[in-house]
């Protein structure tokens, strides 16, 4: 029988999945080298980074997952549309969507710096051209 792992997201188990299912997860950026896995007939969670072959020695995120630069992840961001969980902002580490209005989407997501959880808005493509947008912008993130 082929080797059958569970995963944690969101505070949720999922599983029984197969190993090419954890993989393809992987490749997807929907398992990160943090989430936590387990296979079948161990107690033991672990971050999946340490499951060998499914992530890239050395490499911190799948290839699929968000650039790492602020301005590069912003702007595929508002590409996209959407973000997945898991996914990267700059520092900031999306948890869920929590809503959407006339400037942007707004996420639930983790600062490793504060190490605490922020709310996380990130602009619709071609929303903030004048001045009068962006000053907009910035006071309802202050008012936030």
């Amino acid at each position: 029988m082929a080797d059958q792992w569970y995963y944690q997201a969101s505070g949720k188990i999922t599983g029984p999945i197969s190993a090419s299912e954890l993989g393809r997860l992987t490749k997807s950026g929907v398992l990160t080298p943090d989430t936590l896995v387990r296979k079948s007939g161990r107690e033991n969670w672990v971050p999946a980074r340490q499951v060998k072959g499914l992530f890239e020695e050395g490499r911190q995120q799948p290839a699929e997952s968000l650039p790492q630069s602020d301005t590069g992840n912003v702007r595929a961001a508002q590409a996209q549309g959407t973000v997945s969980e898991r996914q990267k902002i700059g520092r900031f580490e999306i948890r869920s969507r929590l809503g959407a209005g006339a400037f942007g989407a707004v996420y639930r997501a983790y600062d490793p710096v504060l190490d605490r959880e922020v709310a996380l808005k990130v602009p619709h493509r071609d929303t903030l051209r004048s001045e009068k947008d962006k000053e907009r912008f910035l006071r309802e993130a202050k008012a936030a």
